[in-house]
């Protein structure tokens, strides 16, 4: 006998997308177990297997629609059944309409015992605080991906989980965001990010320092992308207003199709084309594209900016490069490729003739 069982839909103060990959990788189901529950349970990123009373229960993901639905279905059971998860936005952006629904394939007897127990186990919800003390009975564990294991890994992960710490301090969560590390996985550390099957690591990528437009292609390019695997930037549309034919028009592209346009690409739209490439638009113009496609990216929580690193330097009216032009390998040569303007006598004559302070 088919049943459907629905959970009441109630408002979780979570955004979709975080309570999306939450679900996603069923081992995370075996993170969130007491220690005394995980013997037996086995996991992997679409599936998960476990003796429940006597029973062999196994669970599979069937699809992933990214941000507002997970279906699962029986992987060995005593009886068939399904799970689907609905995440759909809420009036707050930072929360989250949230319903399970279970599709069992139960006999009359089974229905009686397990119907009643299966709903009300769903109205209860998933993050729970069993003893009322405000604090989730749930830890949430983030596998940090290596390569190698070190000391400066350990710090890593135990800097990562002081922070944490003090971040959570005074929220539902206190103690209960748990950093660990994978196991070294090698030179393969950058494909296990991007199946999915570890949950973070510190990356970044170096580049032109004059020429910074060519970093979108790292989060829209699935060639390059860490997070292709559930973000797909040709589905997610971003307006601008920009100049066009001569005058500023709010035009919406893809995540995709900005990119592209801002590297050079010429991108028709609606039968317009568009080109934001080096020398056919203007920097300012350029650098504004950039910035918008930089806090869409951000909007997607896959990439969390964590460390940043700047420099400047001041040439000396005492010397000159041998080169203006700048050179994205190596820069403008630095001291090594630098000149004299004047010999130390003629410097000094010169610094005199400026009252011995000079004006850059």
């Amino acid at each position: 006998m088919a049943v459907e069982i629905s959970s009441k839909k109630g408002v979780v103060s979570k955004a979709p997308y975080e309570l999306f990959m939450l679900f996603t990788d069923m081992r995370n189901f075996v993170a969130m177990l007491p220690e005394d529950k995980k013997e037996g349970v086995e996991a992997d990123y679409d599936w998960i297997h476990a003796q429940v009373q006597g029973f062999n229960i196994g669970v599979k993901v069937t699809e992933r629609v990214p941000y507002s639905k997970i279906c699962y279905a029986d992987d060995g059971a005593p009886f068939k059944f399904g799970v689907t998860l609905h995440f759909n936005p809420s009036f707050d952006p930072y929360k989250t309409e949230f319903q399970i629904v279970v599709d069992a394939d139960l006999n009359f007897m089974m229905k009686a015992i397990l119907g009643g127990k299966i709903k009300d186990a769903l109205d209860k919800g998933y993050i729970t605080d069993a003893n009322g003390d405000g604090i989730s009975d749930q830890t949430v564990q983030i596998e940090y991906c290596i390569s190698s294991d070190s000391d400066f890994m350990t710090k890593t992960v135990d800097y990562l989980n002081e922070k944490a710490g003090e971040v959570t301090a005074g929220t539902p969560f206190e103690g209960k965001i748990l950093f660990v590390k994978s196991a070294p996985y090698g030179g393969e550390w950058s494909d296990k990010i991007k199946a999915g099957l570890a949950d973070t690591v510190l990356g970044g990528w170096s580049g032109s320092v004059l020429d910074p437009f060519g970093l979108t292609d790292l989060y829209t390019n699935p060639s390059y992308q860490y997070d292709a695997a559930w973000y797909d930037a040709t589905k997610v549309d971003l307006t601008i207003n920009v100049p066009v034919a001569g005058e500023n028009k709010d035009v919406t592209m893809t995540l995709k199709q900005w990119s592209d346009a801002l590297n050079g690409a010429t991108v028709t739209v609606d039968g317009v084309e568009y080109n934001y490439g080096s020398g056919a638009a203007d920097v300012q113009v350029r650098l504004d594209i950039l910035a918008a496609c930089e806090g869409k990216i951000l909007e997607s929580y896959n990439y969390l900016p964590m460390l940043q690193d700047g420099s400047m330097a001041l040439l000396s009216q005492q010397v000159y490069y041998v080169r203006e032009e700048y050179n994205p390998i190596m820069g403008r040569g630095g001291i090594a490729y630098a000149k004299y303007n004047y010999t130390d006598a003629e410097w000094a004559e010169y610094v005199a003739s400026q009252g011995g302070e000079l004006q850059y």
